[in-house]
């Protein structure tokens, strides 16, 4: 079987629900929006605070929006907003630490239950060709161009 571009956006919208649903272990409420998802699965893996340019350049939404979801998880109490210390005019944001620990633990899980959910009828050897082949891309992935 050939990959295609289509396939290849098929298996990335399962994994990513697949780690929602294996994270997630109360619901949220309300239910995270896409953008929100979005900005908060990048701020969590920062260890500085970001401005709202550098969240428009690594998610790819637009700035409004990104404004928009920084002051929804603001209301939710999730992250803390402030002015720049360096230039008044540019707003950071970085999530709470009390959040963040929280998202560490979650985010350190092993995804093997997540990924027998995707494939129920794989086999073992199945299972464990999948879990090289993905940690073989994530490795790819982490080197630079």
């Amino acid at each position: 079987m050939k990959i295609t571009l289509g396939n290849l956006q098929y298996i990335a919208k399962k994994l990513q629900n697949a780690a929602y649903e294996s994270a997630v272990v109360q619901p949220i409420e309300p239910p995270m929006t896409p953008g929100e998802s979005a900005v908060m699965e990048y701020l969590v893996s920062q260890t500085e605070e970001k401005s709202i340019r550098e969240i428009v350049v690594a998610t790819g939404i637009v700035q409004s929006w990104v404004s928009t979801v920084v002051k929804s998880l603001k209301e939710r109490g999730w992250i803390d907003v402030a002015r720049s210390e360096v230039d008044r005019r540019m707003t950071t944001v970085k999530v709470k630490d009390g959040v963040m620990s929280e998202a560490e633990e979650v985010l350190a899980r092993d995804a093997t239950l997540a990924v027998k959910k995707l494939a129920p009828t794989a086999t073992q050897k199945e299972l464990e060709a999948i879990k090289k082949g993905l940690e073989t891309l994530f490795t790819l992935m982490q080197k630079p161009n």
